[in-house]
């Protein structure tokens, strides 16, 4: 039987004098079972063999084996997988970013995930539009808590309008059964104005709320539009976003009064449109939502202020030659929704730090449109035709990290190597300001 027909999950390594190779599992086997329950990927392998013993029913050719695989406690099974494809979103969101991006990037970032397991290991948003009570049951039995949850809105009539599903499940509903078998999420609601915003925005938040021991967050974000976007949507505006912040603050606050701990978060970016002050620290709770975009800038301003509180020990340190050392040869770059707050805090080191020569600049993203304003949607193609723009000749030029995908590579396909090149200087890439401090001033 060939491999792609076999049933089970098909072990692509078994790492010798493990408790899996003592039990006599090998590459190209295909475990079916353990200990009577059906096995369908790594995670379910994982937690159903989490005990000493384990009966393993598998596959080896055109022949069913059994073997017992004893785990000492703490002790790795030492087996690896073959990678089960992604449970596929079947939804038209009306806002889908996937459906905004033009031709000719990597495959898959044209794939849309609705996979409950990359929810819970990645922190990947899915909405349950299509998971049937029998999944949520296995959800719930395989402990797979917190999961990161696309909500939108309450009412299901709105909810199914944006998804573009007329049968998706009823996410309240959906919600509460989590609940009762102690699964927890965190939740976001992506507002589209004149469509969830308004009423049916504070009703979702309120409805949301009544889950006191299932809910962890609620992020509320604005729709992300790009120039190549076919459905005619309007972007979040000043108006919008002194509004919404504004009410959801409100809402936020006064629960966050009753309960001790606040669970409702505005995107950084509508206090940037609405040009109004970034909450303070206590605000965001322990940033339960920062891979949303909910507290970056506030983390930006308490990194710099520790830095400052550290600044005479950082003084004493610095090395006035050598590689760390680039004196008035450095470049930050930046998106633009970050880039005010990022020039005002160069602007402070380049006072704390005379002799330090330290630019900064944003970069327009001319590939997706001026509406995108984030750092992680910034192309390399962008970031060269900025950069080379400024007619300047650096000795270093510092990336944002979230440019990235975990491979080093940028949406365009760039490494940091290949965007040095065509600049003609090297690339270093960060993900605090610190990292900029101890490049620029050298590590103590």
């Amino acid at each position: 039987m060939k491999l792609s027909n076999r049933p089970g999950l098909h072990i692509r390594f078994v790492k010798h004098g493990s408790p899996a190779y003592k039990a006599g599992l090998r590459k190209g086997d295909s475990i079916v079972s353990v200990n009577g329950e059906r096995v369908n990927d790594g995670l379910e392998f994982g937690f159903f063999s989490a005990r000493s013993r384990a009966t393993i029913q598998a596959i080896r050719g055109n022949t069913r084996i059994v073997c017992i695989m004893l785990r000492p406690s703490g002790k790795a099974a030492g087996v690896l997988f073959r990678e089960k494809p992604i449970l596929r979103c079947g939804n038209r969101c009306i806002f889908c970013f996937i459906d905004q991006m033009p031709p000719g990037f990597r495959k898959s970032l044209y794939v849309k995930d609705e996979d409950y397991r990359h929810s819970f290991t990645n922190g990947n948003y899915i909405t349950l539009s299509h998971t049937p009570r029998s999944r949520l049951l296995r959800i719930a039995r395989l402990g797979l808590s917190p999961l990161y949850v696309s909500v939108h809105a309450s009412d299901s009539g709105v909810r199914r309008r944006m998804l573009g599903n007329p049968i998706a499940f009823d996410i309240m509903k959906q919600l509460r059964f989590l609940e009762r078998r102690a699964v927890r999420f965190h939740t976001q609601v992506v507002v589209c104005p004149g469509i969830n915003d308004g009423r049916v925005l504070r009703k979702t938040i309120q409805d949301l709320l009544t889950l006191k021991a299932g809910l962890l967050s609620i992020a509320v974000v604005p729709v992300g539009l790009t120039r190549h976007r076919k459905t005619p949507l309007v972007p979040v505006n000043r108006a919008d976003a002194l509004y919404i912040c504004r009410e959801v603050s409100r809402i936020s606050d006064r629960h966050a009064a009753v309960e001790g701990r606040r669970r409702v978060f505005c995107a950084d970016e509508f206090f940037i449109k609405a040009k109004l002050p970034i909450p303070p620290k206590k605000y965001y709770e322990d940033y339960p939502q920062i891979e949303n975009g909910v507290g970056l800038v506030r983390r930006i301003l308490e990194e710099w202020r520790m830095i400052k509180e550290e600044s005479i020990p950082l003084r004493t340190s610095v090395v006035r030659t050598g590689p760390h050392y680039l004196r008035g040869s450095c470049l930050v770059i930046t998106s633009q929704s970050a880039f005010s707050f990022i020039r005002k805090i160069i602007d402070e080191m380049k006072n704390m730090y005379s002799d330090c020569g330290i630019d900064v600049d944003y970069v327009p993203n001319s590939f997706f449109g001026e509406t995108v304003t984030v750092a992680g949607l910034m192309t390399a193609r962008d970031v060269i035709r900025t950069v080379k723009r400024m007619g300047s000749r650096y000795r270093c030029v510092f990336l944002p990290k979230v440019m990235f995908n975990n491979r080093g590579y940028t949406l365009d396909g760039y490494s940091k190597q290949r965007i040095g090149k065509a600049l003609g200087f090297p690339i270093e890439v960060v993900s605090t300001l610190k990292e900029v401090a101890e490049n620029v001033f050298g590590k103590k």
